[in-house]
């Protein structure tokens, strides 16, 4: 691990939290989404049934689990309407059932939860693409109902946490979370956390009595990790892999102050690079996850299809009689279509060209640290 990138990071936290609380962008959101749904679902005084309590307090969490993309709030009211004793069942007996601190049971619970829901999106909404569920949403629902236990998951995000920060096991895919290792990497953030008392007063401070006082600091690790890129809190940090440089070559006759001067700029060159690319990487963290499996499209040669296999923007689809592959891209017009077209090809059109740019910039970054 290395604690001197995390201490640092979790200064820069600390710095930059009034203007993290502040009006133009209030990350407090996921507290107050916590309160609400603690207050609904867990309060003596909360009343209704499980679509009344979810309604109650989706004002406040929607923000912490929807995107212009996905709509998963929605959906799960949509659902309880179709068959209100299956979605109940779902949350209260599966994903939120008490695991008694085991995360393997939490891990086995969400995939569960997720395969039942998801045979539910496609028997009643086959063609929503922003009806499904994730594993990063499952992990919201599951830290606003205990959040001093789970922590919220998102693979892009904690990846790049890991990567400098030094935590080399393997977190798993956005679809396919290895919880365990990722609740020991969070573990070990909140054990520093603890070591900064100032950060932990000053937030406390921050939280208005609509907001979720927490004790172990869980919904902290996701805002520290969802802060650290936008934020630029890894600016002259240099990651465990990306940041590693090999042997620099020498050559005879400059003097050592032009080389000085080369190394500068090589090194000013990496860091704007890596600017760039975490820039880039932070701009699609909404959209890592969007997974069209299962979704039903249409298209004039063949019909109905299912999608069966997707690789970002390529999607493999299953028709009657046969299978083809297709790149979501607005430069494609030759593919099937979705209930939301326009919106799913724009969306996968940015989502691969920002991943072939990224690609780019790596291949340029890595011949500077040769």
């Amino acid at each position: 691990m290395n604690y001197d990138n995390l201490h640092e990071i979790l200064c820069r936290y600390e710095n930059d939290l009034e203007n993290i609380c502040g009006k133009d962008s209030d990350e407090r959101f996921k507290w107050a989404a916590t309160k609400a749904w603690q207050d609904a679902f867990h309060s003596p005084e909360s009343t209704g049934n499980f679509k009344e309590k979810f309604v109650s307090a989706k004002k406040q969490f929607s923000i912490f689990m929807d995107n212009g993309f996905q709509h998963p709030s929605t959906a799960i009211v949509k659902l309880w309407e179709k068959e209100p004793e299956t979605i109940e069942h779902l949350f209260m007996d599966v994903l939120l059932a008490d695991t008694d601190g085991d995360v393997s049971k939490v891990k086995s619970n969400m995939v569960q939860f997720l395969d039942e829901y998801e045979t539910l999106r496609i028997k009643y909404f086959p063609k929503y693409v922003s009806y499904k569920l994730t594993p990063h949403i499952a992990s919201v629902l599951l830290t606003m109902d205990k959040p001093e236990f789970n922590y919220v998951f998102r693979i892009s995000i904690a990846k790049r946490l890991a990567n400098y920060i030094g935590f080399e096991d393997d977190l798993g895919q956005g679809q396919n979370p290895n919880l365990e290792n990722f609740y020991r990497m969070c573990d070990t953030i909140v054990s520093a956390i603890k070591e900064h008392e100032t950060l932990i007063e000053k937030h406390a401070s921050l939280l208005t009595d609509k907001m979720y006082k927490e004790q172990n600091h869980h919904l902290m690790v996701f805002d520290i990790m969802h802060c650290c890129g936008y934020r630029g809190y890894y600016t002259g940090l240099v990651p465990t892999m990306i940041g590693k440089s090999g042997k620099r070559k020498t050559y005879k006759g400059p003097s050592p102050e032009e080389l000085a001067q080369k190394e500068q700029e090589r090194l000013a060159q990496i860091n704007a690079l890596e600017e760039q690319i975490e820039e880039l990487e932070t701009s699609l963290e909404d959209f890592e996850e969007i997974s069209l499996l299962d979704v039903e499209v249409t298209f004039p040669k063949y019909g109905i299809g299912t999608v069966v296999a997707q690789d970002v923007n390529k999607i493999t689809v299953r028709f009657t009689e046969v299978e083809k592959d297709f790149v979501l891209d607005k430069a494609y017009s030759m593919r099937p279509t979705f209930e939301n077209d326009e919106e799913v090809v724009e969306t996968f059109t940015v989502y691969g060209r920002t991943q072939a740019e990224i690609e780019k910039l790596k291949r340029q970054l890595n011949l500077l640290q040769k």
